[in-house]
């Protein structure tokens, strides 16, 4: 099982969302994350991939969701993360392009399928465990629970 974390930096009504260049997710908008590396603290590993992918600071980060995906290239387990305390201004990286949205203007038609299904969690203050079997981006079945 591949393990691997996602971060989403709020301000106000917008969240910062990463426009992929290269590698899983290439041309699509997601969070900041990746891969967990092996007997890597979580909080650590979302602080590092912030650091990594667009140049910011996290201060601290609250834990508000676990989604367990099948998908094409094998069984992901996500950690999802919000964080409105950090320092820094995004900035382009060769691996992602950030970009601020309007909480209600989020292109979902132009990230993964299953977005649409639990980020409005993330920005009602919801937890929540999630499981997406996903084929070809098409979802093929799912569950969202509330915890």
């Amino acid at each position: 099982m591949i393990k691997a974390n996602l971060l989403y930096l709020i301000k106000k009504d917008k969240v910062l969302l990463i426009y992929k260049k290269k590698g899983h997710g290439k041309g699509l908008w997601n969070g900041i994350g990746g891969k967990i590396r092996e007997n890597e603290d979580i909080r650590k590993s979302i602080i590092r991939e912030a650091k990594e992918e667009v140049n910011i600071k996290v201060k601290s980060c609250e834990f508000v969701g676990k989604i367990n995906f099948d998908d094409n290239t094998g069984l992901w387990e996500v950690y999802v993360f919000k964080s409105t305390e950090f320092e820094g201004k995004p900035e382009e990286t060769e691996e992602c392009m950030p970009e601020w949205f309007e909480i209600d203007k989020i292109p979902y038609d132009k990230m993964w399928p299953d977005d649409k299904y639990w980020l409005p969690l993330v920005f009602k203050n919801k937890k929540f465990r999630a499981f997406f079997k996903i084929r070809n981006m098409k979802i093929l079945e799912y569950k969202i629970n509330r915890v």
